[in-house]
């Protein structure tokens, strides 16, 4: 604990007392920005907790952290306290907090920091596709990217106190993948065939373009229904497969090239909209015929 002139420090002898926590599966984006509370559980016993000193660790091909604008003091460390960061070496961060006026922290859950991390681009969620049986249906497994962060105290034993840490981590999504429902392109939480020709048409407007835009520069929708970070015609496949399709036009759609997949989807759907534009008035209106009410 930091030399402050204003405490008396008091052992309180064997077991647990001050505990650093930090939050499990914090969520992110990759290219985003995330910010992660640390947080201090002070027993009752611990009458003077004025100063403390912890390491964090992380992957700094994963998350990457500016000095000190990136290290903010927590809800209950504002007013006197004063937080001073360090970068010991990459991916590893070291943090002193103090009360200049003397006053501890009471006992209870407090939040001492905050910090902000840029998480890079690369970091993003990965997933792998199989096909099952001769039905051709595309299964998903999306497999979390998580970025742990290792918490710990500097001196275990500052102050006669026994000093320990919770361990937490950022699950880092990628910015083009809707995780709560892929299926979900346009993020109006339903799933209908119109998100399928959302795909349909931005493969249209793009062809030979897989590699999506960077986060921002354009309105935002989750093209990326399979999670491999790219808009192809498997996500067109996957998610036509998601309303139960026949499996000739399953299988037909992965050869088929990016200009040909609108009037194909369209024509098993009898769709007739001629332009995204039309698809999102009538998106808006809700108009959009569900799955059971193909034209045969």
């Amino acid at each position: 604990m930091p030399d402050n002139p204003h405490i008396t420090v008091k052992p309180v002898g064997g077991g647990v007392d001050p505990q650093f926590q930090i939050g499990v599966k914090e969520p992110a984006i990759a290219g985003g920005q995330v910010t992660v509370p640390v947080k201090l559980d002070i027993e009752a016993a611990a009458t003077n907790v004025g100063g403390f000193d912890f390491d964090l660790f992380f992957d700094p091909s994963q998350l990457t952290i500016d000095v000190p604008d990136g290290v903010s003091p927590g809800a209950d460390t504002t007013g006197n306290w004063v937080v001073a960061s360090t970068l010991v070496a990459a991916g590893h961060l070291r943090i002193g907090i103090l009360n200049s006026g003397g006053q501890p922290l009471s006992a209870g859950l407090r939040e001492i920091a905050q910090l902000q991390f840029h998480v890079e681009a690369s970091a993003g969620s990965a997933a792998f596709r199989r096909l099952e049986d001769d039905r051709l249906k595309l299964a998903l497994q999306t497999l979390d990217c998580v970025a742990a962060l290792d918490i710990e105290p500097v001196d275990p034993h500052a102050g006669g106190y026994t000093w320990t840490a919770v361990d937490g981590s950022v699950a880092i999504a990628a910015p083009w993948h809707n995780a709560a429902d892929p299926f979900d392109v346009n993020g109006d939480g339903l799933t209908t065939p119109g998100d399928v020709l959302i795909l349909v048409n931005y493969l249209n407007a793009h062809p030979g373009q897989v590699a999506l835009p960077s986060l921002g520069s354009t309105p935002h929708r989750y093209d990326d229904v399979n999670d491999d970070q790219l808009c192809t015609a498997l996500d067109v496949l996957t998610a036509i497969n998601h309303f139960k399709v026949q499996p000739e036009l399953v299988a037909e759609v992965v050869e088929l090239p990016a200009e040909k997949l609108r009037d194909r989807v369209l024509g098993e759907w009898g769709m007739e909209f001629p332009s995204l534009e039309g698809l999102l008035t009538d998106v808006a209106n809700d108009r959009v015929p569900a799955a059971s009410a193909r034209k045969r």
